[in-house]
């Protein structure tokens, strides 16, 4: 006899596919949380060259922006998300694009500057909302 070797997988359905529930969503293994667009863009700017030619695609979300396209980058999947705390919980309401299943770090940039400016009580629901580990500082 021969070696050959079969494969059954179901073949796909293209009736069931709903862009709604089915879209890719962005998973990242690490969270940064900024409190500027500016500071965002840059870590993010180090982000992208520290990851260059590597598997790790990061992203970067922040408010005074048009959503859409962030929006798009997230869909195309994300490893290392850096965000600001507005546009993170926007980003958050969104079931559907969004997830921290697989996130391992979380990064509060300028920690001091967040709780001072009055995002205390967007920074407690930032990790209340998503599972994580409540630091501390917000208990």
């Amino acid at each position: 006899m021969g070696k050959a070797r079969q494969l059954a997988a179901p073949r796909p359905n293209p009736s069931r596919y709903n862009p709604q529930t089915d879209r890719v969503r962005a998973e990242p293994l690490v969270l940064v949380v900024c409190p500027t667009r500016e500071l965002a863009c840059q870590i993010f700017d180090e982000a992208r060259r520290l990851c260059y030619r590597t598997m790790l695609r990061p992203c970067v979300i922040y408010g005074g922006a048009p959503s859409r396209n962030q929006r798009e980058q997230l869909e195309m999947g994300c490893d290392i998300l850096v965000a600001t705390p507005g546009r993170l919980m926007d980003f958050m309401q969104n079931l559907n694009l969004l997830s921290f299943r697989r996130l391992k770090f979380t990064v509060i940039d300028e920690a001091d500057e967040l709780l001072s400016t009055g995002w205390e009580e967007i920074m407690e629901k930032l990790f209340s909302g998503s599972g994580m580990f409540l630091p501390f500082f917000l208990r």
